[in-house]
């Protein structure tokens, strides 16, 4: 047979393929002004990307990973990244060191093999920049289709494509290889925060509509710290998109047919699941806010289908048990619980544990780390004791029972913190400024902000109070099984849930913008974009609200990094002046939204207002990135790089 003959013989298969990849598109990014919002914000994201370390966590979790690529659960004692294993997170058991966060670091491993494939044919640093390209030109070519104009956005969109690659081999240095595991796990890290403004998107866009939605999806990632966070490989941003996964599914589930709302029940119950393999105590919160909210509100809860969604949250919990049955030999047993290694002396580990590092035998990150790991909810780990050499104690935390005890926990202590201290709540969501005992740890600075502070768009939650007394006293029905009340009510409970777990632990150092509660940020977007002041004023005064955004993001951002350079400002300082000015521009907004919601005619004010919040938020992320963490990596994107080092001569 031929070679024509055989490609001929394949035209079904590739013509299934072709069929394929547009249901597929569909069912991730729902339209194509979905794929646009993916394409901008992981373009900003990529961006921004700094190969390195930004805080010590991410040490545990890359020499995880290079375990993990080599086929074993275990890190190898000789890491390839920091001088030593003792990091933030890292265990002992039975003489070997274990990371966490298993359900990220397996997610990075496609992402790792592809970094590793396009290293045997071409440099790794212009990859980067070719795949910086390619996503600028489809960003246009899908912006030139929805707008009518597809040929000459295609143009420019090819000219500034090829501009952009010409610049970036102009200044493209080489990547040492020992750096794509932690290239792999940022840039996973960045495929998620897309996934996260997609999932605003779709969802809002039900809920009201594609204005609403595109606001949401944008607002949510890029001027909020999730666009901080974006590409800093640590597990909250893709805990807020597994979050946010759970409460579409939620909605959708209300919305279809019977059949339907079994088949998106199931998938909400299968994420929890799977964000257990992530991180196991986030994972018990929501399924508790999930079921709930879930029970009482669906349209049956015969045993049929409840074997159905209980089997499907089963099989998703797999990877979580046997990972923990593998480890500990306890699959209940979360990495979180496990025995902490502290720096104590380790045997030679049998099958070549030994050898770590890569071909130069270098460790260590790059500088620039905003230091350690601040702590966790329930500790770093360490459930039941532990010998010298990691030994766990079967016995250790009760069972099943102890370990569901120590998460509820969580709760009780949650109460007595803020009844023992309501101040905390001030501090961790209005102002914080210096705190002595927080900024003690964090080399004498107040670099840590508050929620308002970092995210002055969720300032118009101040309104959100007056709006459901007045909904109440006009006395509106609820339905209880409107998709709509069911995601509100997932909502408010979750984001209840979340600050009740971490507030004990909260005000923190090495925090920056609060990152324990990130998905606090996206699920805050969503009820920014529920009110009605703020979709009048979309709908009313669109190009008011894009202008103030775009002129605070290109006028005030030079404005802010003048200020902080003629000030020659600290670290500190300089986040403190973002932190004053996101008081500024929340408040504006809060009570631009107030007076709306008393029945006067704000929406022009409240369009300028929202635009300002969204360029503050915006302009910390980018300055963020570029200015005041730079030095915590080097930019993947050469260009990005050498905007960096020009901004750094100051």
């Amino acid at each position: 047979m031929s070679v024509v003959e055989r490609l001929g013989g394949d035209r079904p298969t590739i013509a299934g393929l072709r069929a394929l990849r547009p249901r597929l598109a569909r069912a991730v990014f729902g339209d194509a002004l979905g794929v646009v919002v993916f394409l901008s914000t992981v373009l900003v994201a990529f961006a921004c990307l700094r190969v390195g370390f930004f805080i010590t966590d991410s040490y545990t979790v890359a020499n995880t990973l290079v375990g993990v690529s080599r086929g074993h659960l275990w890190v190898p004692p000789e890491v390839v990244y920091g001088d030593s294993p003792d990091t933030p997170g890292m265990h002992l058991v039975d003489g070997r060191l274990y990371g966490r966060n298993y359900g990220q670091v397996f997610l990075a491993l496609p992402v790792l093999g592809a970094v590793e494939t396009v290293a045997v044919v071409a440099d790794v640093r212009v990859a980067l920049a070719a795949a910086f390209s390619l996503l600028l030109l489809a960003l246009s070519v899908r912006i030139g289709r929805l707008v009518g104009r597809q040929d000459r956005f295609a143009l420019g969109g090819s000219v500034l494509a090829l501009a952009t690659f010409a610049g970036n081999l102009a200044v493209a240095t080489p990547l040492d290889p020992r750096w794509y595991p932690m290239l792999a796990l940022q840039v996973s890290t960045v495929l998620a925060a897309g996934m996260v403004a997609v999932l605003l998107y779709r969802l809002l866009t039900r809920v009201h509509d594609r204005r609403v939605g595109l606001f949401a999806g944008l607002a949510g990632t890029l001027a909020t710290p999730v666009g901080l966070w974006a590409s800093i490989p640590k597990r909250h941003v893709l805990v807020t998109a597994l979050l946010l996964a759970v409460l579409y599914a939620l909605y959708r589930s209300r919305e279809g047919s019977p059949r339907e709302e079994t088949r998106f029940r199931a998938l909400a119950y299968a994420l929890v699941a799977f964000l257990a393999w992530v991180h196991a105590p986030e994972a018990f919160v929501a399924l508790l806010v999930l079921a709930a909210v879930d029970l009482p509100t669906a349209r049956t809860n015969d045993p049929r289908t409840l074997a159905l969604v209980g089997g499907c949250f089963c099989l998703a919990l797999v990877p979580f048990l046997l990972t923990n049955a593998l480890v500990v030999g306890n699959p209940v047993e979360p990495p979180r619980l496990w025995p902490n290694y502290d720096g104590q002396p380790l045997g030679p580990v049998e099958g070549g544990g030994g050898s770590g590092g890569s071909s130069d035998g270098s460790g260590g990150g790059s500088g620039g780390s905003t230091g350690g790991s601040g702590g966790s909810t329930n500790g770093s780990g360490g459930g039941g004791s532990a010998g010298p050499s990691g030994t766990p104690d079967p016995n250790g935390g009760g069972g099943v029972l102890g370990k569901v005890s120590v998460l509820t926990g969580l709760f009780a202590s949650g109460f007595e913190a803020v009844a023992d201290r309501p101040d905390r709540l001030y501090y961790t969501f209005v102002r914080g400024g210096y705190l002595p005992g927080v900024a003690a740890k964090d080399l004498g600075q107040a670099v840590n902000l508050t929620v308002l502070e970092s995210a002055p768009l969720l300032g118009a939650l101040c309104a959100l109070p007056v709006a459901l007394v007045a909904r109440l006293r006009d006395g509106v029905d609820v339905d209880r099984r409107d998709p709509v009340v069911v995601a509100d009510a997932f909502v408010l409970l979750l984001a209840g849930a979340l600050t009740l777990v971490y507030i004990e632990r909260l005000p923190l150092h090495a925090q920056v913008t609060v990152r324990y509660l990130l998905p606090l940020f996206a699920l805050g977007t969503y009820g920014v974009a529920r009110q009605p002041s703020v979709r009048r004023a979309l709908a009313v005064h669109p190009r008011l609200v894009r202008w103030t955004a775009l002129c605070g993001v290109l006028v005030g951002g030079q404005v802010v990094f003048a200020w902080l350079v003629l000030a020659d400002a600290s670290l500190g300082e300089a986040l403190q002046f973002h932190a004053w000015v996101g008081l500024a521009t929340g408040g504006a907004l809060g009570a631009s939204l107030l007076v709306a919601s008393t029945g006067r005619r704000a929406s022009r004010a409240t369009a300028v207002c929202l635009g300002a919040s969204l360029a503050a938020g915006a302009v910390l992320v980018l300055l963020g990135a570029f200015v005041h963490f730079a030095g915590s990596g080097v930019h993947a994107v050469p260009l990005a790089r050498w905007l960096a080092a020009v901004l750094a001569l100051g």
